[in-house]
């Protein structure tokens, strides 16, 4: 650490004054790295659990589908023996999955406006932090 302060003196074309104690002499690299260090892992702890969300809303969707599909057997039977085809039966599954898939994004959208519009009110959050739900 010495030649680095040093290197440093030299350059500045100033002399030391030996009186005055140098320590915690750090290079930039490793102030940006302890500055960004919170921010950082809060970020990965953010994105850990938006991937968990993930997960398990993907899982109750495939629960749900599941479950609709299950009690509609009997009809798809029916629709198969009267001759529908393959897609015509996939087609009505994927329909009615994106119908609720559908319904759930505005109902989702519409309550996360709706909630942000309560925290403006109320001064807890702010404009930009509405415009970025949206997004």
């Amino acid at each position: 650490m010495r030649r680095f302060y040093d290197r440093i003196k030299v350059r500045r074309g100033g002399k030391r004054d030996r009186a005055i104690p140098v320590d915690r002499i750090r290079t930039m690299k490793q102030l940006v790295s302890g500055s960004v260090a919170q921010p950082r892992f809060r970020t990965v702890i953010l994105a850990a659990f938006s991937m968990l969300a993930l997960v398990m809303a993907s899982i109750g969707i495939y629960g749900v589908m599941n479950y609709l599909v299950i009690q509609r057997t009997r009809e798809f039977a029916i629709r198969v023996s009267m001759g529908a085809t393959r897609a015509e039966v996939l087609r009505l599954v994927l329909s009615r999955a994106a119908a609720l898939i559908g319904a759930g994004t505005c109902l989702g959208l519409a309550g996360s406006v709706g909630l942000e519009n309560i925290g403006v009110r109320h001064e807890c959050v702010s404009r930009l932090r509405q415009v970025m739900t949206i997004g």
